[in-house]
């Protein structure tokens, strides 16, 4: 897993690297994390360039992914463990509550952005995982969200339908303004 790990991080870097990237939000989220609890999610099939944008772009900060526990996420967790803020919360698949509690302590002290993706590891894509929200409830973080677009990609056929940018193409990213899930705006975790 380390050399497939190295293997696919240089891919991503050549493969955006021909790329015209466009990326918004920076500033409002740079402030933030400085004073805040802060969360950054993404949906699972925008993974493959996230951490080249978020070591490009803001390099001074540190983050955390949460990674499940699984011969594809030790692939994952090698590209994470690369770049040089970056850190990991494996978590297994069966241990939901334990994961729970982890995520919560890992806000609360602020050492790094946690960052997780709320339809991963296996989907439903575009369904966002009660764990995620009770988090964020629980710490009242702020939460930002990573997307990109291309004008140009591939999607492949696996469950969440994974992107990748074309070589040449123009990649908008935004880290979109935070929202804040707190115990007296929201009635329920549906919400």
């Amino acid at each position: 897993s380390l050399l497939a790990g190295k293997v696919v991080k240089h891919l991503m870097h050549l493969l955006v690297a021909t790329c015209r990237v466009e990326m918004k939000g920076i500033e409002q989220f740079c402030q933030t994390v400085s004073t805040q609890r802060c969360m950054l999610v993404l949906w699972h099939n925008r993974l493959a360039i996230a951490p080249y944008l978020l070591s490009r772009y803001t390099p001074q900060l540190h983050y955390a992914a949460l990674i499940s526990a699984s011969r594809d996420g030790d692939i994952l967790s090698e590209i994470v463990h690369s770049y040089k803020h970056g850190h990991t919360i494996r978590v297994p698949h069966n241990a939901r509550p334990q994961a729970l509690r982890r995520l919560i302590r890992h806000i609360a002290i602020r050492k790094s952005i946690l960052v997780a993706t709320p339809d991963g590891p296996r989907g439903p894509r575009y369904e966002i995982k009660a764990g995620i929200a009770l988090a964020a409830l629980e710490t009242e973080a702020e939460i930002f969200t990573l997307d990109w677009s291309a004008q140009k990609y591939w999607e492949l056929n696996t469950w969440d339908k994974l992107r990748l940018p074309k070589p040449f193409t123009t990649i908008q990213a935004t880290l979109k303004p935070s929202i804040r899930l707190t115990k007296q705006t929201c009635a329920s975790l549906e919400e």
